[in-house]
């Protein structure tokens, strides 16, 4: 996995002070898990759909093989209908699942939405 250098976080982090040092003093609006109302929720299109508000708040997981991906639940079931664990997982098996539209759930359809990696 790539690690960031010292002067790319450095660099990041100078920028994220100087973005919250420009905004009127007024409160952030967060979402959490992406738009996932209108798309399957830790999803690219969630994420992608959410970013006009302020701060779009993913939860990050790490797979059999230490690779990071999005998902909230320590189970896969609720949003791919798997029923393994996150961390039990691997890479290709990964690659096979679909995400269930919004907040997913048994009766939630699958969609074409792969599980997202970082």
């Amino acid at each position: 996995m790539h690690r960031p250098t010292a002067f790319q976080r450095t660099s990041r982090r100078m920028a994220l002070k100087a973005w919250f040092r420009a905004r009127p003093k007024q409160p952030m609006v967060s979402v959490h898990r992406g738009l996932w109302q209108a798309f399957p929720e830790n999803s690219l299109s969630a994420i992608l759909a959410a970013r006009s508000w302020d701060v779009v708040e993913i939860d990050v997981q790490l797979d059999r093989d230490g690779t990071p991906y999005l998902m909230h639940d320590d189970t896969l079931a609720r949003m791919t209908g798997d029923a393994h664990q996150v961390s039990a997982i691997d890479a290709r098996h990964r690659e096979t699942l679909r995400l269930k539209t919004g907040a997913g759930g048994a009766s939630a359809p699958l969609t074409d939405e792969p599980v997202p990696t970082l």
